[in-house]
């Protein structure tokens, strides 16, 4: 059996260990966040990369660049960084990354939405002819396709005239609004 004073102390130790675990548990995870998405940013990022046309040539070599000086750090001059040093990183890399990729992944799905849009455009013209309805229904049917049709009409010149390195004014659930 063991004084209540000897207890308290290794209890006390315990939890200093339990401390220092997490905050050396914590660096390894911000660590591999801050590698996983430089090389993720790389392979998207580099020639034929899938992010590869939604940056600016410029902004997309000097992230390249950045990125090739980081996934070295934690090995050199950044093995002994504190936590805060690799979560700096880190947001500075999302605040260059997130929009890039937001870009790609409204471009790869948009087409996917255009194309649900014309189709529903055929169905819906098709059957507004062979089903029998008031006129009043009729008109309904055919303001709000008149208002899609708007609607993506200047969507589709957005697209036509804006470079893939820019935002669109339209999001996607802008577009999902409006085709339902």
């Amino acid at each position: 059996s063991m004084a209540p004073a000897v207890r308290k102390e290794f209890c006390k130790l315990e939890q200093e260990l339990t401390i220092q675990d997490r905050k050396f548990l914590d660096i390894k995870e911000a660590r591999n966040d801050l590698e996983s998405y430089s090389y993720d940013f790389r392979n998207h990022l580099a020639e034929y990369g899938n992010y590869e046309k939604h940056a600016l040539k410029d902004v997309r070599e000097s992230f390249l660049a950045q990125i090739n000086t980081v996934v070295d750090w934690p090995y050199e001059e950044g093995e002994n960084a504190p936590l805060e040093a690799y979560t700096q990183r880190l947001q500075a890399f999302q605040a260059i990354g997130a929009p890039i990729k937001a870009r790609y992944t409204f471009y790869s799905m948009i087409e996917e939405s255009i194309r649900f849009y014309d189709g529903l455009v055929m169905r819906t013209a098709n059957r507004l002819e062979e089903c029998e309805m008031t006129d009043e229904n009729r008109k309904r049917v055919a303001d709000l396709m008149a208002t899609a049709l708007e609607f993506m009409t200047k969507l589709k010149t957005e697209l036509a005239t804006k470079p893939k390195t820019e935002d669109c004014s339209f999001s996607l659930s802008m577009v999902q609004n409006t085709l339902e």
